[in-house]
């Protein structure tokens, strides 16, 4: 398992032990675990041999190597099948851009797909909405690959934009129940 770390390194006052200074430490640190024992072991580690005195809160998600290694053979294969097919089997940067395009018919397609779905919950119905999120999800991940983007960087990207999204304020529904966050006023 691979731990994403994003620590905050507080100085806590012994007398009534409230964080008097705070600051978010100027590292990301990823490292590979056999198990969550190992992990906790190493945060208790770090906490105590780094920073004596200090209380470390440390924000981590854990992602299995295995599925990250099988994530990035599905975006190599979808890659070199997309290279061979559409670009005379040359690497092509600039593809990512007209891929992107495609994952926008594709999504309007996974939207109808899931409206005929809810509209009539049959098995049929399910099935060709699950095509339709495979074929979104092969077309991002291909857009990716040509972007530059490991399965790993897509992970981490997509954990780190998480975070963002969850310190957020979000608004109300439109008719189609979209919610988009608020925009502050710059």
């Amino acid at each position: 398992m691979v731990i994403l770390m994003d620590m905050t390194l507080c100085r806590v006052n012994k007398n009534n032990g409230v964080a008097t200074e705070e600051r978010k430490l100027p590292m990301r640190r990823e490292r590979e675990f056999e198990s969550v024992y190992e992990m906790d072991k190493f945060l208790d580690r770090l906490t105590r041999l780094h920073y004596p005195g200090k209380e470390i809160n440390a924000t981590y998600q854990t992602i299995k190597i295995s599925q990250v290694k099988e994530l990035q053979k599905l975006m190599d294969e979808t890659g070199a099948w997309s290279n061979h097919t559409f670009d005379n089997g040359n690497f092509s940067q600039q593809r990512c851009v007209p891929i992107s395009y495609h994952l926008q018919k594709e999504t309007k397609e996974l939207t109808e797909a899931l409206e005929k779905f809810f509209q009539s919950p049959t098995l049929l119905n399910k099935t060709d909405a699950e095509k339709e999120f495979s074929d979104c999800f092969i077309l991002l991940l291909d857009a990716g690959n040509k972007f530059g983007l490991s399965a790993r960087e897509m992970i981490y990207n997509a954990f780190d934009k998480l975070e963002i999204n969850r310190k957020r304020k979000w608004g109300k529904p439109d008719e189609h129940g979209v919610v988009e966050h608020i925009r502050e006023q710059e």
